[in-house]
């Protein structure tokens, strides 16, 4: 009964039973639960099984009621609303009732046309556009899925943490120091030891504190001897290092540096 599939037109909608949802609800439930095929039916206090015909379902009202709504919520219908649901679309002729004190018995009319019996050839093809449909949507998902992924890396990338925006204090803010911290930066990146965030602020802070020229001579001084930690250069070494380019055709030189 869980098997196999009914067919639902678009122009139901523009019908009366589409407009009220509780109605559509049963109705699609009624088109579910009928027989697609003749069988016999045990139905309990009946002495011998009932032939039920295709497109024909055995119910009751708490039957019904238990089918369409399987978990139990303050919103779902009354067992007794749901019984006038179906006497209405009963009404609408969308199906017939034979009711006695033992069970209901529910024929949905023009059955047929929700659910035709195809022949062999047509059950092969329609088996055949679906499942080469069914690969078809995998592949469209999973490339969907690859690209998003890849998207989302692009974004990532472009919002991740850049050392050259970490917010410098005031006295760090010049031309020549931001040449060299640039520098500085790029030669972490080629050492593939790039700065965190956490070390780019620790270390603006470290520099910061030993002033504008020091902190200058200790980032040229520290790419210059291939280092990754930023040392200041010892005694003999700072002239030197204080004269190496900052930046392309830029050379610093500080006050009181004599040749």
């Amino acid at each position: 009964m869980h098997r196999g599939y009914v067919k639902l037109w678009r122009k139901s909608i523009e019908s009366e039973v589409f407009a009220d949802p509780g109605l559509w609800h049963l109705w699609t439930a009624c088109l579910m639960m009928a027989n697609h095929k003749d069988e016999w039916v045990a139905v309990g206090g009946v002495l011998r099984p009932i032939r039920v015909m295709r497109g024909q379902f055995v119910t009751g009202r708490f039957a019904l009621h238990k089918a369409c709504y399987p978990k139990k919520r303050k919103t779902n219908p009354s067992p007794i609303t749901l019984w006038r649901w179906l006497l209405a679309l009963r009404d609408m002729q969308n199906l017939n009732i034979e009711a006695n004190n033992k069970f209901t018995l529910v024929t949905i009319n023009s059955y047929s046309t929700y659910n035709d019996v195809p022949d062999k050839d047509e059950q092969v093809n329609d088996q055949q556009v679906i499942s080469r449909r069914s690969a078809g949507d995998q592949q469209v998902i999973t490339n969907k899925n690859e690209k998003n992924d890849k998207n989302d890396k692009k974004k990532e990338k472009a919002i991740a943490f850049s050392p050259l925006e970490e917010q410098l204090p005031e006295p760090l803010q010049t031309e020549q120091f931001k040449d060299a911290w640039s520098s500085y930066l790029k030669h972490r990146k080629e050492k593939k030891s790039p700065l965190t965030a956490t070390a780019a602020s620790a270390a603006i802070k470290k520099l910061e504190g030993m002033g504008h020229d020091r902190a200058i001579a200790a980032l040229l001084h520290t790419v210059s001897q291939g280092w990754t930690g930023i040392f200041e250069p010892k005694d003999g070494a700072t002239r030197a290092t204080r004269s190496m380019p900052v930046g392309p055709g830029q050379v610093f030189i500080s006050e009181g540096d004599k040749f």
